[in-house]
């Protein structure tokens, strides 16, 4: 197999991170009010705790899926996967992963979607997650605590105060380059 070389990195993630835009939009923040860009396919599997969105595009696949309990707690944690079609590998090379975990209450989640939503239109990537701050009409305001806005090398913490300023929700995420 060839070794990569640094242009051919820096080109695969910025096709990683173009791609994780779209993704994120047909995904968790855009959910069925997006449709998919010419070219892509999109594939949805749901189950009662798990809902996974897989898409394809040019080389690339995305592969977003989180997991909920459905009423049992506000508890949540997910995964985005980013893999390149690469000649050389015979197969799908993954090139790109960032996780997250926490919990939200229902309440909160219709503007958790419109930050990240508008995050990912504006294709602002602040550890692929929502801007640094965010106030709602509904006196909800979103913080993002992220170290970095790097998309090879990322982690941070996101989190909800109500208008008492008390925190509601969070998520703590990372990520990074897998080449």
């Amino acid at each position: 197999m060839k070794i990569l070389d640094g242009t051919e990195r820096k080109a695969i993630l910025i096709g990683a991170q173009e791609v994780f835009f779209m993704g994120m939009l047909l995904g968790y923040a855009g959910g069925k009010r997006r449709k998919s860009p010419t070219g892509t396919r999109v594939k949805v599997t749901k189950t009662r705790w798990r809902k996974t969105v897989s898409m394809w595009i040019g080389h690339f696949k995305m592969v977003d899926e989180w997991l909920v309990t459905n009423g049992q707690s506000d508890a949540s944690a997910g995964t985005t996967t980013i893999f390149f079609k690469l000649e050389s590998w015979s197969g799908w090379l993954p090139v790109w992963r960032m996780s997250y975990q926490g919990s939200y209450p229902k309440e909160v989640i219709p503007f958790l979607k419109e930050v990240l939503c508008k995050a990912y239109q504006s294709k602002l990537f602040r550890g692929g997650r929502g801007p640094f701050r965010v106030k709602s009409e509904k006196l909800f305001v979103y913080f993002n605590l992220g170290e970095t806005a790097d998309f090879s090398d990322f982690y941070g913490h996101e989190y909800i105060e109500d208008a008492q300023c008390k925190k509601v929700g969070q998520h703590d995420y990372m990520g990074m380059s897998l080449i």
